[in-house]
C-alpha cells in the first residue's frame, strides 16, 4: 500500500472560505432556510477573518415570538 500525505495551506484555505463562490452558495443556503422558516425571517452573510458565515435570524417581532414558541430555526436547519 502507498504511502498518501496530504499538506494544507493555512492561506490558501482561509481565502478559499473567504471566496465570492462560498459567499454565493451561504447565501443561497440562508435564504432557502429564511424562506422555509416562514414570512419574516431573513439571512446575510459576513465575512470575517478566516471565514464567510451565514446567519438567519427572526427580522420581525412576529418571527421572534415565533421562533420562541416554536424553536422554528432549530427546526428549519435541522439541529
Amino acid at each position: 500500500m502507498s504511502k498518501f500525505e496530504l499538506e494544507l495551506y493555512d492561506a490558501g484555505i482561509q481565502e478559499l472560505l473567504k471566496s465570492p463562490v462560498i459567499q454565493g452558495m451561504l447565501s443561497d443556503f440562508g435564504k432557502q432556510k429564511a424562506n422555509a422558516a416562514g414570512p419574516g425571517y431573513d439571512s446575510e452573510v459576513h465575512v470575517y477573518q478566516k471565514r464567510a458565515v451565514v446567519n438567519i435570524f427572526p427580522a420581525t417581532q412576529e418571527a421572534a415570538q415565533d421562533n420562541y414558541e416554536n424553536n422554528t430555526l432549530l427546526k428549519v436547519v435541522g439541529v
